[in-house]
């Protein structure tokens, strides 16, 4: 059944359930309140509390138009991660990636970001309700005037809303559902941390000096950042960041590269124990009603490897006993989706594992939907957050406005050489990430034979490749054989 037909009866059971729980609505909620300056460009506008309800509460996003400032552009409707992140705090890196001529939708969730503050009952956060708000702000913008076809992107969490909203759209006005970092399900038992705990044993296996840093004084830090970075960072920068740490013996001085990385970790909560238990007078948000109700019910945070105790928090079953665990469990292919998908995963991601986006894959071509996928091997979560990649994947979106397919399997440097072609052989540009490590490329940037004009992390005239990039293989001169990777030269 398509998702659109049982939404009203879903947002009705919903409200229904919550009415007749009068200890879960008594519950306060409450959501970081960031509004401010940064909430200066939004358009506040009133919206229903739920499909039942006459209540109403005023909520706020950003209309950004493209610079050819037309209607008859395609409007990317950006859907924030999380759940519970703001896509309005990151118009300049959403716009990074894409066409200048594009228009661009940032959306917050009630109750997050620049919708901070509301005061709603926890049985009035949901996905439905959060892709019911999108679907009447597009169409109160192309009310207006301001847009007319849409393509939908999802990023991580956003996802989830991005399918649902998905079918909710008039097809003939959406050209296209773009997702980077799916979310195909609720997660298993035992699921959310896998992918976690293998790299994290793969990288103790790799680097077995590693072991007595994390035992140290300040391994609970440097441990929180390492899988923090394990999540989003490029695989090369991942490694080399792990190489920076073991070449310092884990000392603390200014002058090593440990001391800035544990200077970014002060506030860094150390992942060593439960989480508090939710009682009545603690506050809850939307985060903590749609991780609960809908994506793992906080049930699978287990200790499945000694050593990664440090960094995977114990379970803690009572912290939805108030709200419900997996109540409401997600599950893409309940959603028949009609438009065309765009798959971006990185075959890494230990955040949203590839298992989750070929789950999503399988049932929208069950529902018959033209699908495509580009998976990278050398990233992990948030591919477009790779600056170095945004000249490239400005052309692909263009692509896809055009409904071109867009089916890959490989690194970065191949990507670009496959989709883009005509800027890397033109500008010599581009790295897929940073330099691994400021010592371990410098020795051999005057031996270097690769110029990269372009490449974002030129240093002191050189720069850094990563392999396949740019002729970037074991027989050139600043070929690093331990990193996979070049020193390059930024200028001559």
């Amino acid at each position: 059944m398509a998702f659109s037909k049982w939404l009203p009866l879903a947002i009705l059971a919903l409200s229904s359930w919550a009415c007749k729980n009068k200890e879960l609505n008594s519950i306060k909620t409450d959501a970081p309140n960031i509004v401010g300056s940064g909430c200066s460009n939004t358009t506040q506008i009133k919206l229903s509390v739920g499909a039942s309800s006459s209540q109403t509460f005023p909520y706020s996003y950003q209309f950004d138009p493209g610079t050819s400032k037309s209607a008859a552009q395609p409007t990317v409707v950006a859907l924030p991660g999380g759940p519970g992140s703001s896509n309005i705090a990151r118009l300049k890196d959403i716009r990074g990636f894409l066409p200048e001529e594009f228009n661009l939708m940032l959306i917050d969730a009630r109750g997050t970001g620049c919708n901070a503050g509301t005061t709603l009952l926890p049985s009035q956060y949901s996905s439905l309700l959060h892709a019911a708000d999108v679907s009447a702000v597009i169409a109160a913008e192309r009310a207006k005037g301001n847009i007319d076809q849409v393509i939908l992107l999802g990023q991580s969490y956003g996802t989830v809303t991005a399918t649902m909203l998905g079918s909710m759209l008039p097809t003939d006005k959406t050209i296209a559902i773009v997702l980077e970092g799916t979310v195909g399900r609720a997660y298993q038992y035992g699921e959310r941390f896998e992918v976690y705990v293998k790299r994290w044993s793969q990288m103790i296996d790799s680097h077995p000096s590693l072991t007595a840093i994390l035992a140290g004084s300040e391994g609970p830090k440097i441990g929180a950042r390492l899988f923090e970075d394990m999540r989003g960072a490029p695989i090369a920068w991942f490694d080399g960041e792990i190489s920076d740490i073991i070449k310092s013996n884990g000392m603390t001085d200014s002058a090593s590269r440990s001391s800035l990385l544990l200077s970014s970790v002060d506030n860094t909560i150390p992942f060593d124990g439960p989480r508090p238990k939710l009682g009545l007078a603690d506050s809850v948000g939307f985060a903590e009603v749609v991780n609960c109700r809908e994506m793992h019910g906080f049930k699978d945070e287990t200790r499945a490897d000694d050593r990664f105790k440090l960094y995977v928090v114990d379970s803690d079953n009572d912290r939805c006993s108030k709200i419900g665990s997996l109540d409401q469990p997600y599950d893409s292919h309940k959603i028949e989706l009609k438009n065309p998908i765009y798959y971006f995963q990185g075959r890494e991601d230990p955040a949203t594992p590839l298992k989750m986006m070929q789950y999503h894959r399988d049932g929208q071509k069950s529902y018959g939907v033209q699908t495509s996928a580009a998976i990278f091997t050398d990233h992990a979560h948030d591919i477009f957050g790779d600056a170095n990649l945004w000249p490239c994947l400005k052309q692909v979106w263009r692509s896809i406005s055009n409904l071109k397919n867009v089916e890959f399997e490989g690194n970065a440097g191949e990507f670009k050489g496959k989709y883009c072609s005509n800027l890397s052989s033109n500008r010599g540009q581009i790295s897929t990430s940073a330099p691994p490590s400021i010592d371990g490329v410098k020795d051999s940037k005057l031996s270097a034979d690769i110029t990269c004009l372009d490449n974002s992390y030129c240093k002191d005239g050189w720069g850094w490749l990563n392999e396949g990039e740019l002729g970037c293989n074991a027989s050139r001169s600043g070929w690093k054989p331990g990193l996979k990777g070049c020193s390059c030269v930024c200028g001559r």
